[in-house]
């Protein structure tokens, strides 16, 4: 088995699971979307290489912080998500770096509102929202008011949130983003609005 990747760009596209042991590209794919290729660029911030990351043996760059993050929030491992989103602030704020600023943000807001404070944690996801537009990472932003929509159908404010989700929709539709769109056909369904009102 393999995973051969291709290089180049921010976002280099898909890599297959391969079985090696084939003749046709049909015998040998095993899953055809097994992973997205993103290469992260390479700051001396962060750890995505240079002198400030550490290192795995091989000399790459370990997992970025905003991925191990997410992860952590995911995993609802608040004591390091929480870590993690501070140490993002703290080398961001250090050098100016917006994005990181936006990822911690990001980080914060989601910590907020699993802690039990939804009100504050869509004021810091808008906020987060807000500043990955501003880079522009329009995918990222699009996930986060997403998130943003959910908290606000949990407040009660239903106009704000339908609103939101389908500035996400068509976002995600325009990006192709499928498993995002989903998500979002899927919050469109549990509010009880008609996705179609959104395209």
């Amino acid at each position: 088995m393999a995973v051969p990747v291709i290089s180049g760009g921010v976002i280099s596209g898909q890599a297959a699971l391969v079985n090696m042991a084939g003749w046709t590209w049909e015998d040998m794919a095993v899953k055809q979307t097994a992973a997205y290729v993103l290469n992260y660029p390479r700051e001396p911030s962060f750890g995505f290489g240079g002198g400030g990351g550490r290192r795995c043996a091989r000399g790459a760059a370990t997992t970025p912080p905003p991925i191990l993050g997410e992860a952590s929030i995911h995993a609802r491992n608040l004591g390091r998500a929480r870590e993690i989103a501070a140490r993002m602030r703290r080398e961001a704020e250090a050098v100016g770096h917006r994005l990181g600023m936006a990822w911690a943000d990001a980080g914060d807001s989601a910590i907020e509102w699993l802690e039990g404070g939804a009100g504050k944690g869509a004021v810091g996801l808008r906020k987060g929202a807000e500043a990955m537009e501003s880079i522009p990472m329009t995918y990222e932003a699009a996930k986060l008011r997403r998130q943003l929509a959910g908290r606000l159908a949990e407040i009660g404010d239903r106009e704000g949130a339908l609103t939101e989700l389908t500035r996400v929709y068509r976002v995600f539709g325009r990006l192709g983003a499928r498993p995002e769109l989903e998500k979002a056909l899927h919050q469109f369904e549990e509010m009880g609005a008609e996705p179609q009102a959104a395209r």
